[in-house]
């Protein structure tokens, strides 16, 4: 299993503060000089949000245009009342109608999500990712409508809208490419990673590559698996602070990146030897702080046969959690494992160690800030 990455670059990119879009990247320099049409098409692409959605009672838009001239055209994104999520493409008179159910009913919760298309190949995805759980959601969307460029280049010329905040919209971003839904890597590729021959920055290793595991034990990386993301909400970096959890330097990881904490206190406060820790809690108190970022990000992460613990500069952290996904052929082919050998990848029984919630890793870290 080769190291892998996702190809296509984020050409656009919007929230409350940034309004970009270039045609050859947004991490480019240069301001975009073309002025593109409606009839300028994408063939393939992807279009990523992330949304605080509230219990609803009625359908929230959380992304939406639509022009009648030089012919109709739309699309719109609905969060519904009954925790679901609803595509409308519509282009003169094809109208592509899909709706995703998630189940987050009548509660508060983030979510990702990912419309995937490739025109040519009459194939494409609505992903919706119920952010801090393992609950990924995926329907296939048949003969795809390609949405316009010059629709595109407008949307992403402005500030998110005033509608999509109000219903919870963080950020949107506009790939030329496939990106891949589902979990994601969430290490920076400078972490140094314990190894048989000492310490190793995260993006050197390979596939057959000797890895220490918190207990000691060498394992084989079965694949370092690669994208690069938009700086954004659970994608922007957290730096975490040394010395605390064992660390012997600053290390930077995605939000939903998991710690393994134990001790005294995991076991007096939660009744078990090692509990898990997702990175985003460790804002609070002083464990780690959001630093200035770029508009995109490189993560990196390995995969291990039973997903074992990872040595991360000092700190015991999460392997990448396959879980049994590779059962289901529709996410791996849409995940960071497209194109390896599925009847290769392995299955990783559920985590031994209950995973904190945020009122619980409160509790934690401020015992140990005592």
């Amino acid at each position: 299993m080769p190291h892998r990455s996702i190809a296509g670059n984020w050409i656009g990119l919007t929230d409350r503060s940034t309004a970009l879009f270039h045609s050859g990247g947004i991490d480019r320099a240069l301001p975009e000089r073309r002025q593109f049409s409606p009839a300028d098409l994408m063939p393939r692409g992807s279009l990523m949000l992330e949304a605080e959605v509230s219990a609803l009672e009625r359908p929230g838009v959380l992304l939406a245009y639509h022009h009648h001239h030089p012919w109709e055209r739309g699309l719109s994104l609905h969060a519904l009342p009954e925790g679901g999520i609803a595509l409308v493409v519509t282009q003169g008179d094809r109208v592509s109608h899909t709706v995703v159910h998630h189940g987050q009913n009548g509660q508060d919760h983030r979510l990702r999500i990912t419309y995937v298309w490739d025109a040519p190949a009459q194939s494409g995805h609505l992903s919706v990712h119920v952010l801090g759980t393992e609950q990924h959601v995926l329907h296939p969307v048949k003969a795809p409508i390609p949405l316009s460029l010059g629709d595109m280049q407008k949307a992403f010329s402005s500030h998110l809208s005033a509608q999509s905040r109000t219903h919870g919209v963080i950020f949107a971003a506009l790939s030329d490419g496939a990106q891949p839904v589902g979990c994601l890597p969430s290490l920076a590729p400078d972490v140094p990673v314990s190894t048989a021959t000492g310490y190793r920055p995260l993006h050197s290793l390979k596939r057959g590559d000797m890895v220490r595991t918190t207990g000691g034990e060498l394992v084989p990386v079965l694949a370092n698996l690669s994208c690069r993301m938009p700086a954004r909400a659970s994608l922007h970096p957290i730096r975490l602070r040394a010395p605390y959890f064992g660390l012997q330097r600053d290390i930077s990881v995605a939000a939903d990146q998991r710690l393994c904490a134990s001790g005294s206190d995991v076991e007096f406060l939660f009744g078990a030897p090692t509990v898990l820790l997702p990175a985003q809690h460790l804002l609070t108190g002083g464990f780690a702080y959001l630093p200035r970022a770029g508009l995109t990000q490189t993560w990196h992460q390995l995969l291990l046969p039973r997903n074992e613990p990872l040595l991360a500069a000092g700190a015991r952290v999460q392997s990448l959690y396959l879980g049994r996904r590779r059962r289901q052929a529709d996410h791996i082919a849409a995940s960071v494992f497209a194109g390896l050998d599925r009847s290769r990848l392995p299955e990783h029984a559920r985590p031994a160690f209950p995973v904190l919630r945020a009122y619980e890793a409160i509790t934690l870290l401020q015992h140990r800030a005592a």
